[in-house]
């Protein structure tokens, strides 16, 4: 038996939960959760396996893991970076390679780059690694 159910939040793009009963490697009844949580290519994926043994450990089990799946553990929120960068974490368009191109032949240094086009040097970096 599997059942999943799939979200959107302003923070993922996708939230997949599934729940779904197995059988462990003696035939034993389990129950198997697991969480994935997408944002572009990044997917962190939470799953607890509860044994037949543990389920009355489950309660109390699946809140400490609920709490740890639901937790943001980044250091910094995209709102706030993009306070500074407004262009930060948004994906790059053909153009934009483009120009970013044509810009760094023109000369113009990384920090130049980054305050053209809204993004941090980072970005501006791995860009141009990815273009050139």
């Amino acid at each position: 038996m599997k059942h999943t159910e799939s979200i959107s939040t302003p923070q993922y793009a996708t939230v997949n939960t599934t729940f779904q009963v197995e059988t462990d490697s003696e035939g034993n009844p389990c129950l198997i959760l697991t969480q994935n949580w997408a944002s572009g290519v990044n997917v962190s994926t939470h799953r607890i396996v509860v044994t037949i043994d543990a389920f009355d450990d489950f309660h109390s089990a699946y809140l400490r893991a609920a709490g740890r799946m639901n937790a943001d553990t980044r250091a910094y929120s995209v709102s706030d970076v993009r306070r500074d960068y407004p262009n930060a974490y948004r994906g790059w368009t053909p153009d934009d390679d483009q120009r970013l191109l044509d810009e760094h032949a023109a000369g113009h240094t990384i920090k130049e780059l980054a305050d053209m086009f809204g993004r941090q040097r980072g970005a501006i970096e791995s860009c141009l690694a990815k273009l050139t």
